[in-house]
């Protein structure tokens, strides 16, 4: 059976989120179509006179590595 360090995961994790929100607070790549495509966005969601995105919430994401889901929430 795969076993998983989970100070690996947790390194993974910060290395991810933060490669994540560099992207995002990056006016020029966040709205690149492929990325909002991916996320399921739209470029209005970044604009904040719109208000609050009704499609936000949970993401359900399974490990190739493991089996089981897990809900992630930020």
């Amino acid at each position: 059976m795969y076993k998983v360090d989970p100070h690996a995961l947790t390194y993974q994790r910060k290395v991810i989120q933060q490669y994540l929100e560099d992207v995002l607070n990056d006016k020029h790549l966040r709205n690149a179509p492929e990325l909002l495509e991916a996320l399921e966005l739209s470029s209005k969601s970044f604009d904040d006179c719109q208000g609050p995105s009704a499609k936000e919430g949970y993401v359900k994401v399974r490990c190739s590595a493991d089996t089981s889901d897990r809900l992630f929430r930020r």
